[in-house]
């Protein structure tokens, strides 16, 4: 009977040690502001999301991951230059083995960079749908417009329209 009191209150503690941690990391939305950033790709060079960064194609389960890289395979990483856009993968949900072994290697023979969050604590606020990729808009790092996209067709569609909206102001923050 103790040690079953001692287990439930433990538990009460984690769970309410956790739902503190997490109610602190609010999930971004129109409007919010991104602070600028680094991360590395899949190569180890590192990239940084600046003010001149237009949107950020997101995905952080295996079906999104999917869709990002069928949409991205014909452009060779065309299409996120011509958006201003990167690309950042959370594969902190991944085992560490698999990632290293197969996940990482297979993703060097894309032509274009994947912008690794290896711990997720870069992205966590990030908005996301299982299954479906996110596109944020940005205008000087301010998002402007969040999609979540199923299809490599709605990917390349959102990053052509990107791709083709008008340059944002002169940027004076």
């Amino acid at each position: 009977m103790r040690n079953s009191r001692r287990v439930a209150c433990s538990a009460l503690a984690l769970a309410l040690l956790l739902g503190a941690v997490t109610a602190g990391a609010q999930t971004l939305a129109v409007g919010s502001r991104i602070e600028g950033f680094s991360l590395r790709d899949q190569h180890g060079q590192a990239h940084e999301v600046r003010a001149d960064t237009r949107a950020i194609l997101f995905s952080r389960d295996m079906k999104a991951g999917d869709a990002t890289k069928a949409a991205l395979e014909d452009s060779r990483g065309g299409l996120l230059a011509q958006a201003g856009a990167v690309y950042i993968a959370d594969v902190s949900r991944m085992p560490a083995l698999i990632r290293r072994v197969f996940a990482i290697p297979g993703m060097r023979r894309r032509g274009y960079p994947i912008l690794l969050d290896r711990d997720g604590s870069r992205t966590a606020s990030f908005p996301s749908v299982e299954g479906s990729a996110t596109l944020l808009v940005l205008d000087r790092l301010r998002i402007q417009q969040v999609l979540h996209l199923d299809s490599p067709a709605e990917i390349k569609a959102a990053l052509e329209n990107a791709a083709s909206a008008e340059e944002p102001g002169e940027i004076t923050d």
